[in-house]
């Protein structure tokens, strides 16, 4: 081989090295293909990051894309954790028939509602997190990203030892390793150990299977609520309040809720009742600061 050549042939595989050391410049750590990022967090032994976007019409896609997609340290740090999936939605691109199919069968599987949405899911394709465009740059959501990956580490950990446990014990496992994902989590990509938790507790002594009721209860509500069902949303909430009982967090959370559906259905009495006992449910929250203002400016 002549030396030129050599030379030549030398510099296109430095270029082509830095190129896969450098995926950001090559345009590579996204893929838009759903199966095969799959496949390769499985064989890699990663973790999955779904970004839902409407990348030419949302005022927050640009902003994400900007402030943490597009940067350096994001490039260089999130695929040593992550596969990185990009399913977009665009109103003025067009896209392929296939690569829209399959970004509307994920958006209805995973029940997206806004964009921008990201979604953590392990290596076997199993939600453990939701977040989305926060402030704060890539830095920021890295470690935001670190903290949302221990609460996967945290589940791995509590199901491990569910499995050597038995009973009430089980339940109580179990329930830690999905309660710290969410209620919406929960009920929604845990539907069979929320069933295991609610069998092993089933005279409700131990507390979980009135709460995982009252989870489900609240997420009828949510899904009623979107489908534009305001009574059967606010009959949802009222049998969650009834298992949640009359104080804490989560019941003013359905109380506040079934205001705001009461307000949309102009049934003032309605909804000042709901936001009375969301005010008795904790007296001193942000929340019941917020109910006692609607009340004085709305309800009156």
């Amino acid at each position: 081989m002549h030396r030129r050549s050599a030379l030549l042939l030398a510099a296109t595989m430095m270029l082509a090295a830095a190129a896969a050391a450098e995926p950001s410049r090559a345009g590579e750590i996204w893929t838009d293909n759903a199966a095969d990022a799959l496949a390769r967090a499985a064989r890699e032994k990663k973790d999955l990051l779904v970004a839902f976007t409407g990348s030419d019409w949302t005022a927050s896609d640009p902003k994400l894309a900007a402030e943490v997609f597009g940067q350096a340290q994001f490039a260089a740090e999130a695929p040593g954790a992550f596969v990185l999936l990009r399913l977009d939605f665009p109103q003025k691109k067009p896209l392929d028939a296939a690569l829209r199919r399959q970004n509307d069968e994920w958006k209805a599987r995973f029940e997206v509602g806004g964009f921008p949405t990201v979604l953590l899911l392990d290596s076997a394709g199993k939600v453990y997190a939701q977040t989305g465009y926060r402030q704060g740059g890539a830095a920021a959501y890295l470690k935001h990203l670190a903290e949302l990956r221990a609460l996967r580490e945290k589940r791995d950990a509590d199901l491990a030892r569910a499995a050597a446990a038995a009973g009430v014990e089980r339940a109580r496992l179990l329930d830690s390793a999905i309660s710290s994902l969410g209620r919406q989590i929960a009920v929604d990509h845990y539907s069979g150990v929320v069933a295991e938790i609610c069998m092993l507790d089933g005279d409700g002594k131990a507390g979980l299977k009135p709460r995982y009721d009252a989870w489900a209860a609240l997420r009828k509500a949510d899904r009623s609520a979107a489908a534009n069902r305001t009574n059967e949303a606010v009959a949802s909430l009222d049998e969650a309040v009834k298992l949640l009982g009359p104080t804490g967090e989560a019941t003013q959370e359905a109380l506040y809720f079934k205001g705001f559906l009461c307000q949309c259905q102009n049934d003032k009495p309605g909804a000042r009742a709901a936001f009375e006992a969301a005010i008795k449910a904790l007296p001193n929250s942000r929340r019941a600061r917020e109910c006692r203002m609607i009340i004085d400016r709305q309800l009156k």
